[in-house]
C-alpha cells in the first residue's frame, strides 16, 4: 500500500511540474525558414509550456536560430531586436541591415528565440478580417482566449530560461535592442544566476511599460523627422530638393499627395531665412514669426478634403525606416525625386500586430490618458498630424479599450546579477527616448554609453569605438 501512495505521490508530482524532457532531449538542427534563412546560421524548436504557471495545460514551441563562433568560443550570447512582434530568427544574420561587432560572431554562439505568439514559433492565430486589424476588447474576443493570456514578456522570457536549459548551458550572455531590452531585463530579474554579461541597447524605462513610452517618444520622432529633411536640404547640390528643410517637406510632401491623394499627414517643419519670399526679405524676422504662428493651423485645414486617402509607401519608409535609420536617408532622398520602387512592399505578419497589441494589454501598469480619446478619435477621422495620433491611440488607452491587464510588469532589479550591465543609447532616439536609457541603468547599476545621433540602437551599427567597448565588455571581467 505503502508502494502505491508513493508511486501515485509521484505521478501527482511529475503533473505539477513543467516538461523537463526538452532539457535533456538534443536539439535536432536544421535550415531556418527561408525568410531568415543565412548560409551560417541553423535552427530548431524547443517545447516550452503553454503556460509556466500551470504546466500541466500542455506546450508550444519556439523555434531558436544558432550561429555557431568561428573562433575561440566564449560561451552563449542570446539576442532579441525588440518589437515586441519582431522576428527574432535572423537578426544575427548578414541578410540583415545591421553591423554586429565582429568579435561577437567570433567568440559566441549567437542564439536568438523566436517568441511565442509569432510566426515559426506556435503562432497567436485571431479571427480577423484580411486587411483589418481589431483593438482592445475586439481583439481579445477575436483570438484564442486561453492563448493571448500568455503572450508576456514575463512568459517569453521564461520561454528563453528553457531553451538555455535545452542548450545545456548553466550561464548565458544577453543582448537586447529596443523591447529586447526589457525581455532581457525580465530575464536578468528573474533568472540572475543565469546572466554573465548583459547588454541593454536602447530600452525603455521601467515605468514606461507601455502606454507612456509612446507619447512619450512623440517630441523625439518629430525632431528626427525634421533632422531627415535637414540632411537632405544640406545636400541641394547632390538632391536638387531645395536648401532649407522646408523646402524639402514641400518636394516630400507633393510626392506622398501623387501615391495616396493626400498631401503629408504631417505638419511641416519651422521656416527659415531662406524660405522667406525675395520681396519679402526686409521683414524676414516678422515674415517667420507669422508663418511660425500660421503653419500649423493652415496645414490643418488642407487634411480636411481627403476622405478616401491611400496608403503611401514614401511615408511608410520615411517613418518607419528612415526615424530609425539614417543609413536610410539616400534611399528616401532618392524615392523623393524619382518615386519609390515597383517593388512590392512585404506585408507586416498580422501575428506581430496581434503581439504587440498582447503585450501592450496585457501587462500595462500606466494609467490610459483618457481625457485625450476626442482628440485622437477626432485625428484620425479628419486627418490630423499621424505621429501623434498613432502614439495617442496607445497613451489614450484606445488600443487596449475593453481588454484589461492580466498581471503586472516584472519590476526590474540587478542586485543579485554578478556584472553590471552595460547600457547604450543615442540621444535623439525616436524609438525609445534617452532618458529611456538613463533611468535603465540606474535600476540596474550600469554603465552606460551615449552616442551623440538620433539612429535606434547602437551596437547594430558600425560605431567603431562604441563595437571594441562592447566587445571588451563581454569578453573581460575588469
Amino acid at each position: 500500500m505503502s508502494r502505491l501512495i508513493l508511486l501515485t505521490a509521484l505521478l501527482v508530482v511529475a503533473t505539477l511540474l513543467p516538461p523537463l524532457a526538452h532539457a535533456n532531449t538534443p536539439l535536432t538542427w536544421g535550415p531556418c525558414p527561408s525568410e531568415a534563412r543565412a548560409p551560417d546560421a541553423e535552427c530548431a524548436e524547443v517545447t516550452v509550456p503553454f503556460a509556466h504557471n500551470a504546466p500541466a495545460r500542455g506546450s508550444i514551441t519556439v523555434t531558436v536560430s544558432r550561429i555557431r563562433a568561428t573562433g575561440e568560443r566564449r560561451g552563449v550570447l542570446f539576442g532579441n531586436p525588440g518589437g515586441p512582434g519582431t522576428d527574432a530568427l535572423g537578426m544575427f544574420s548578414a541578410v540583415r541591415d545591421v553591423s554586429f561587432p565582429v568579435g561577437l560572431r567570433e567568440h559566441f554562439d549567437l542564439v536568438a528565440m523566436q517568441p511565442r505568439g509569432l510566426r515559426w514559433s506556435t503562432p497567436l492565430e485571431c479571427d480577423t478580417p484580411v486587411g483589418a486589424f481589431a483593438i482592445g476588447a475586439l481583439l481579445w474576443q477575436a483570438c484564442d482566449p486561453q492563448y493571448v493570456d500568455t503572450i508576456t514578456t514575463e512568459n517569453t522570457a521564461r520561454d528563453l530560461d528553457v531553451v538555455r536549459q535545452a542548450l545545456g548551458e548553466d550561464t548565458v550572455n544577453l543582448y537586447g535592442l529596443s523591447y529586447g531590452a526589457a525581455l532581457m531585463a525580465d530575464y536578468a530579474t528573474l533568472f540572475p544566476h543565469r546572466v554573465d554579461k548583459l547588454v541593454f541597447d536602447s530600452g525603455v524605462a521601467p515605468d514606461s511599460r507601455w502606454l507612456r513610452l509612446y507619447t512619450d517618444r512623440v517630441p523625439a520622432r518629430t525632431q528626427r523627422l525634421h533632422d531627415l529633411f535637414d540632411w537632405i536640404a544640406q545636400r541641394d547640390d547632390i538632391y536638387g530638393l531645395g536648401a532649407t528643410p522646408r523646402a524639402v517637406y514641400e518636394r516630400w510632401s507633393d510626392r506622398i499627395r501623387q501615391e495616396s491623394g493626400a498631401p503629408a499627414p504631417v505638419p511641416p517643419p519651422p521656416a527659415q531665412p531662406g524660405d522667406t519670399p525675395p520681396e519679402l526679405a526686409p521683414w524676414t524676422n516678422e515674415y517667420l514669426a507669422i508663418d511660425d504662428a500660421l503653419t500649423e493651423p493652415l496645414w490643418r485645414t488642407t487634411q480636411y478634403a481627403y476622405p478616401g486617402v491611400r496608403p503611401s509607401r514614401l511615408y511608410d519608409l520615411t517613418i518607419f525606416v528612415g526615424l530609425y535609420r539614417s543609413s536610410s536617408w539616400p534611399e528616401i532622398a532618392d524615392a523623393i525625386r524619382h518615386g519609390m520602387p515597383d517593388e512590392a512592399t512585404v506585408p507586416v505578419p498580422l501575428s506581430m500586430q496581434y503581439v504587440i497589441t498582447a503585450i501592450t494589454c496585457n501587462e500595462n501598469a500606466n494609467p490610459p490618458a483618457t481625457h485625450t480619446i476626442p482628440n485622437t478619435a477626432w485625428d484620425y477621422l479628419t486627418g490630423g498630424n499621424r505621429i501623434v495620433a498613432e502614439a495617442n491611440v496607445f497613451g489614450s488607452g484606445l488600443i487596449c479599450a475593453g481588454w484589461q491587464p492580466i498581471t503586472t510588469p516584472v519590476p526590474w532589479s540587478g542586485e543579485q546579477l554578478r556584472h553590471p550591465p552595460l547600457v547604450l543609447h543615442q540621444t535623439g532616439d525616436a524609438a525609445a527616448p534617452y532618458t529611456g536609457g538613463q533611468a535603465l541603468a540606474a535600476t540596474f547599476d550600469a554603465q552606460i554609453i551615449t552616442v551623440d545621433g538620433g539612429d535606434h540602437g547602437v551596437a547594430i551599427h558600425d560605431l567603431p569605438d562604441t563595437d571594441r567597448a562592447v566587445v571588451n565588455y563581454l569578453l573581460h571581467d575588469d
